[in-house]
């Protein structure tokens, strides 16, 4: 990932956008109902970003989260969320690109990408995505 990606997305954070993607946490909502997000299911939320609609699954649908991002700050504003809302046991972050997954096949039982996917190198991303 182009670390002018990371810069955009930093920049429009600090313009006080809370959540990048069209639709905010209404079309978050509708899509984990879609993916019938719910109890004990481990969720991956690739592109988190400051990690407000991993936090939202989490209390919501009271599941597990994973999120990752390019970005260090982005992980940091995440963890810091998380932490203030008291979800550190559901919800953990680090940085990690989604090109390259560090984690066992099979592992998620939902993989979510809100607004990400145009970034991606979609036949790199996606071969590792349907391994899980």
């Amino acid at each position: 990932m182009s670390n002018k990606i990371v810069d955009i997305d930093e920049f429009l954070y600090s313009c006080g956008l809370e959540i990048l993607h069209p639709g905010g946490l209404k079309k978050t909502d509708e899509m984990a109902r879609m993916c019938r997000v719910s109890k004990d299911k481990l969720v991956l939320d690739i592109g988190c970003g400051k990690g407000v609609s991993a936090c939202y699954l989490a209390e919501k649908y009271d599941c597990m989260v994973i999120g990752i991002d390019v970005s260090e700050r982005m992980i940091q504003y995440a963890k810091e969320l998380a932490r203030r809302k008291g979800l550190e046991e559901r919800v953990s972050f680090r940085v990690a690109d989604a090109h390259n997954l560090p984690f066992e096949d099979e592992k998620f039982d939902i993989v979510i990408a809100e607004c990400t996917t145009v970034l991606l190198n979609k036949n790199r991303a996606f071969q590792g995505l349907f391994a899980y």
